[in-house]
């Protein structure tokens, strides 16, 4: 399939120019198109998807080959529709803090600024960083790609993780207390919580 198709030595040295060279690396992607974006997204994403799919094998015991499966495509779905998802966020966001340029562009920073993700994002307390690295690249990627001001593009970045941790910090609070008020119900009913 030519979509999906990519040299292996251009994406070894694409994915090491997105991890030590980010700002060469996305000056040389203002000329590139969303399709690109998109299959360095995936080639890169097969890394992630057959890790993870490998461990849901190993760890699924008889279920072991169609976790792998259904892990390998679950991964790929996801990645590619959170892409798209992902972007029309951080774009509306860009948008509101002056970006000058259309959706491909912010698809770009979406796609490329996922690489430490990718690829290290699987390893366990470096996940963590790589999630802070991601943020440093999408605020990379809107300056160069969307011809951002840094006060603008890290305002751009944050103001939606912001608003995310607020919501997520309410959803907790509110099951939380959801769970609270049905703990005296539970024990009422015979069902082995509360009292």
């Amino acid at each position: 399939m030519k979509i999906l198709y990519m040299d292996i030595n251009a994406l070894v040295e694409k994915i090491k120019s997105y991890l030590l060279k980010p700002e060469e690396a996305f000056e040389k992607e203002k000329k590139t198109g969303l399709v690109d974006a998109l299959k360095y997204l995936l080639m890169v994403g097969t890394i992630l998807a057959v890790l993870s799919a490998v461990i849901s094998a190993v760890t699924g015991g008889v279920m072991g080959p169609m976790l792998f499966v259904t892990t390998l495509v679950t991964m790929y779905v996801m990645l590619a529709v959170g892409s798209f998802i992902g972007a029309i966020i951080l774009h509306i966001f860009a948008l509101i803090f002056g970006a000058k340029k259309g959706y491909e562009q912010t698809y770009k920073v979406t796609a490329y600024s996922m690489t430490p993700t990718l690829v290290l994002g699987w390893v366990p307390v470096i996940n963590f960083i790589t999630g802070i690295w991601t943020l440093y690249l999408e605020y990379l990627g809107l300056k160069k790609l969307q011809d951002m001001k840094s006060s603008n593009a890290i305002l751009a970045v944050l103001v939606p993780v912001i608003i995310g941790m607020i919501i997520a910090g309410l959803s907790a609070m509110w099951l939380m207390s959801s769970m609270t008020a049905l703990m005296p119900m539970a024990g009422m009913s015979g069902l082995p919580f509360g009292p």
